[in-house]
């Protein structure tokens, strides 16, 4: 299993070539916040990657988040898909059609005054891979639909290979900070 530094590296190295071939198809930016409305799971690895830059912050910064996080797990009380108290899941079929409910809730790391990501450096895999077109093992994902407008997708797509990762229980971002 590589380390988290490691899958980030590679992430990172993926996504940095895959905005190089776009050039100015390639929209993403800061308050570009669309990706960044409506719940989804993340890893066990993602959330102490949260938790370590959430440490990193200025105090009123963290007491003004923590509010945001639990704001967002009180949003996300009822009908819960798995135990609310720990943010486990009991499955990512669960959690879709849970996440179908709450499409206008935004990320509790998102600025909503800026629109940028309080914890940009130790954000989660899935918001790291999301906008570009890229193949991840064997598998293209989805890009955003502001990006490549005009162009050919599948000749700027970049594959890429993740490391095989443990089984790891998912749960939401709004979990990665419990008072």
């Amino acid at each position: 299993m590589a380390s988290d530094i490691e899958l980030v590296q590679i992430v990172d190295a993926a996504v940095a070539e895959a905005v190089r071939r776009a050039g100015t198809a390639m929209v993403c930016r800061k308050g570009c916040t669309h990706c960044c409305i409506g719940p989804f799971a993340v890893t066990e690895r993602d959330l102490e990657r949260l938790r370590v830059g959430f440490g990193l912050l200025d105090e009123r910064l963290k007491e003004r988040m923590a509010l945001r996080f639990a704001e967002a797990r009180e949003t996300m009380r009822e009908e819960f898909p798995g135990n609310w108290v720990s943010g486990r899941l009991t499955s990512q079929e669960a959690a879709d059609l849970f996440d179908l409910r709450h499409p206008w809730l935004p990320c509790p790391v998102l600025d909503l005054e800026t629109g940028a990501c309080s914890l940009h450096a130790w954000r989660p895999v899935a918001c790291r891979l999301h906008g570009p077109a890229l193949r991840v093992n064997g598998v293209d994902l989805r890009h955003c639909r502001l990006n490549y407008t005009g162009v050919g997708v599948e000749e700027l797509r970049v594959a890429v290979e993740l490391p095989e990762e443990e089984e790891s229980p998912l749960t939401y971002i709004a979990w990665a900070v419990r008072p």
